[in-house]
């Protein structure tokens, strides 16, 4: 993410204006916090370092204006709350809230696996109640998490959820956090576990343009739950429409199940991009570049099992255009060992519904994006794919 200096000199970066209040140390960081202050407009004139400020317990509710201004956010320590309410840098955004330009670090209090506790639990933003603009945000980290104790446990490396009536728009933002998950309680529970590179549950009109989801969703379950896991976003749900454009995801996605109740089995949906949506979708211009989208289950697991290159589950409208799907992708479910999954639809990719098949060495070529998938050099950057890095954001 670079710093967007047309808005640092609009700003002036002066104490309290109408552009917003200084930020430059943990302890005015905390003025986040301040329920008095979730109208303000902020602004960052300096990295912020969280190492020595604990677990972050910041805006439960925000409609303001934070301007990122190109800095870093380290060592931002988020926990899942008892009390099941939204976490994330912002718990939770209001209608006209906007977030931009800025990198934020995070990770779970060192040494421990907090257990989720049905809560939306994302990066930037646990749980959208109002129209919200992110663009130009960036989050990276490491979340380890241990059992999942409630009926709906919803994960976005991004943002958490959106609710009802309410809109997202996503512009030139990232996720690169590693997640993983072990549930340690006996079968026989009801419980929903939902995780998306960027939002793990969307509802309401969605867009998201120009971005991009890597890293590792690892989901190690003792309970019986119904997964959905994407790419880019677990699950479309309830109302409203998803839009994805320019888009792509290369993050490995593994859910297993020690399940074997088969009275007490659920369903699992996996996808490159998508795990499962109820609502119409657009996917265009865009890649799934995912190594693994695996269920492991005991082969006698009942429930059933969707795993889709691009999209688990769909069913409502769908439109799809110019898309690519990695060639060898392991994809599918498989029994007892990731050792035993097999590439499903391995020929077929090549010209499907959903998008082409292309060799993973093709998408270290400058052309697959610009010419194919018609990214704009403009914001993306291309320059380490000589040394098979994919692209970034400038």
């Amino acid at each position: 993410v670079a710093v967007d200096t047309s808005a640092t000199k609009a700003l002036g970066l002066l104490d309290v204006t109408n552009a917003g209040i200084r930020i430059s140390n943990p302890n005015e960081f905390a003025l986040l916090g301040d329920v008095s202050k979730k109208d303000n407009d902020f602004a960052l004139s300096s990295d912020i370092d969280l190492e020595d400020s604990g677990e972050w317990d910041g805006p439960k509710e925000y409609s303001g204006h934070f301007y990122g201004n190109g800095y870093t956010i380290k060592n931002l320590i988020l926990r899942p709350k008892n009390d099941g309410k939204p976490v994330g840098l912002f718990a939770s955004t209001l209608y006209g809230a906007t977030i931009e330009n800025f990198i934020v670090n995070v990770t779970t209090p060192p040494g421990e696996k907090p257990d989720i506790k049905g809560v939306y639990f994302g990066s930037a933003i646990g749980e959208v109640k109002g129209f919200t603009t992110i663009t130009n945000v960036k989050a990276t980290g490491l979340l380890t998490f241990g059992d999942v104790q409630n009926s709906y446990d919803i994960v976005g490396g991004l943002v958490g959820g959106v609710a009802d009536g309410n809109g997202l728009t996503i512009n030139r933002c990232a996720s690169e956090v590693n997640i993983s998950t072990e549930g340690t309680m006996a079968d026989g529970n009801d419980n929903t576990i939902e995780f998306g590179g960027l939002i793990g549950f969307g509802r309401s009109t969605i867009t998201i343009t120009n971005s991009y989801a890597t890293g590792t969703f690892t989901l190690a379950s003792e309970r019986n739950q119904v997964f959905r896991a994407g790419g880019l976003v677990a699950l479309m749900d309830s109302s409203g429409s998803l839009t994805i454009e320019n888009c792509y995801a290369a993050l490995d996605i593994v859910t297993s199940s020690t399940v074997t109740r088969t009275a007490w089995n659920k369903n699992i949906y996996n996808g490159g991009l998508i795990g499962q949506s109820t609502k119409p979708i657009t996917i265009r211009n865009s890649a799934a570049l995912n190594g693994k989208v695996l269920s492991i289950v005991p082969s006698s697991y009942t429930g059933i099992i969707l795993c889709g290159r691009m999209v688990g589950a769909a069913s409502a409208a769908q439109t799809y255009d110019n898309n690519y799907v990695r060639l060898g992708m392991l994809c599918g479910a498989t029994a007892d060992t990731i050792a035993n999954a097999q590439a499903n639809n391995e020929a077929g990719a090549l010209n499907t519904i959903a998008g082409y098949g292309k060799q993973m060495s093709d998408f270290y070529q400058e052309a697959t994006w610009t010419t194919g998938l018609q990214f704009d050099s403009d914001i993306w950057d291309f320059s380490g794919l000589n040394v098979q890095k994919l692209p970034t954001l400038k």
